[in-house]
């Protein structure tokens, strides 16, 4: 089955100069990709891939990630500490509770 995509004209980019205001003229049009709109899935989980990457480490190597985690986040005020290990939580248990140990001590 052939699906075709109506064309949406987008405008168009002549390369004769050099950039005046480099932001303006050239950051923003790499950033601008989304040229309709941009919407959530309706069957996300945010966390899945994160928990599966956590999984696949080796001991050392999640121990390594803990111990990176924990001392940077040290640094940070008690509510990002507390929504980060949250977010480690739902991707794994382990690796949330791991996080919030290193934080203890």
């Amino acid at each position: 089955m052939l699906i075709k995509f109506p064309l949406l004209p987008v405008g168009r980019m002549v390369l004769n100069k050099n950039p005046i205001n480099y932001f303006a003229e050239v950051e923003q049009v790499a950033f601008g990709t989304g040229p309709i709109v941009s919407q959530k899935i309706s069957r996300t989980n945010d966390y899945k891939q994160a928990g599966e990457l956590y999984r696949s480490f080796e001991k050392w190597q999640r121990d390594d990630l803990i111990l990176n985690l924990v001392t940077e986040l040290k640094k940070c005020n008690p509510d990002i500490q507390a929504r980060m290990v949250e977010n480690f939580t739902k991707s794994d248990p382990e690796y949330g509770r791991r996080v919030q140990e290193g934080l203890r001590q």
